[in-house]
């Protein structure tokens, strides 16, 4: 087993964020239900995709191809997290759209004429979290995901779960040796080739307004034509409600070779709660960087064995090494 390089995650407890506030911009999630043998399929799932690609601001998208109502081999290769989102939406044809989970549930005809105004109006709302990629790492087959969920607001009492999609971006009907379907298409887009851990998602602990939570998950790659077209979408849903409060995209760094950093790595920051002023006791050859609750990074002054935290808010910040490999709290 290879030694992952360094990157550090430092919280700095002591302080308060009372009275912080950010305008996070939302990110609207419509997840397409399609099938690669159905003709509707073929004219309409191509344009929800035009309209994502078109509009990488306001709108993410993730596929997931359907069992029905024709043959579709895509299915085959995740039938488990299909199945449980058709079942979760009652998805009973294809091709169907729903939009940030309650916001539009339906056939894709049906949303392609209000697509834009319906995008651009949930656009305009204030998301309940923010999101923020950590890790995302793919060596040796090996993907690494590690994900900041800040909830924006106090959700404590919603019912709310981390939703992780393993989505391929462009995948070619020419890259099966027989066609995985019949119809006009022959490049299908944001193919959902894992949820993570599991289409179930991961329970959000931390649902106090500016509280966080920190999700790191693996994944051995299978059933994807092409490692550099993995893409990773996070949304947060209320699984009461199915409301989508935020959702982002990441595009995974891929490394070929990670160099043993225990030598190079070897150091701690401290004192953690501070005041101010963290000292670096030992070497590194990692680029530090601070970011807060909401994925900004900070200038701060730095010394070769010193950050001066002292001219920011109270908080709760994060000091991040270049590599974002390993996570240390």
């Amino acid at each position: 087993m290879k030694t992952k390089p360094l990157a550090i995650l430092l919280i700095l407890s002591v302080f308060n964020l009372v009275g912080y506030t950010q305008t996070i911009p939302r990110l609207v999630l419509i997840e397409q239900f399609t099938n690669a043998g159905c003709p509707t399929c073929g004219t309409y799932t191509p344009q929800i995709m035009q309209f994502v690609e078109a509009n990488p601001s306001q709108v993410v998208t993730i596929a997931y191809h359907t069992e029905f109502p024709h043959f579709d081999s895509l299915y085959y290769e995740n039938q488990a997290d299909v199945d449980a989102k058709v079942d979760y939406y009652t998805i009973q044809y294809a091709p169907a759209a729903v939009l940030d989970g309650n916001q539009f549930q339906g056939s894709s005809p049906s949303l392609l004429p209000n697509i834009a105004s319906s995008v651009s109006a949930r656009a305009a709302i204030e998301p309940g979290y923010s999101i923020n990629f950590l890790e995302t790492t793919i060596a040796d087959e090996q993907l690494s995901v590690s994900v900041i969920f800040t909830s924006l607001a106090n959700n404590t009492g919603a019912n709310l779960k981390a939703q992780i999609a393993v989505v391929e971006k462009n995948v070619l009907k020419s890259d099966y040796l027989a066609s995985p379907g019949s119809n006009s298409e022959t490049e299908y887009k944001y193919v959902m080739r894992k949820m993570l851990p599991d289409a179930s998602g991961t329970i959000l602990e931390n649902r106090g307004q500016n509280q966080v939570d920190t999700l790191s998950l693996n994944w051995l790659i299978r059933k994807v034509k092409s490692i550099s077209e993995i893409r990773i979408v996070a949304f947060v849903q209320n699984m009461d409600t199915k409301e989508v409060l935020q959702s982002a995209i990441f595009t995974p760094t891929i490394t070929t070779g990670i160099p043993n950093q225990s030598q190079e790595n070897t150091f701690e920051l401290f004192p953690n709660p501070t005041n101010g002023i963290l000292y670096l006791e030992g070497t590194t050859t990692e680029k530090l960087t601070v970011v807060d609750l909401y994925g900004r990074k900070l200038e701060v002054n730095k010394t070769k064995n010193s950050l001066d935290l002292s001219l920011l808010e109270s908080g709760t910040y994060f000091i991040l090494g270049e590599n974002k490999k390993i996570i240390k709290k």
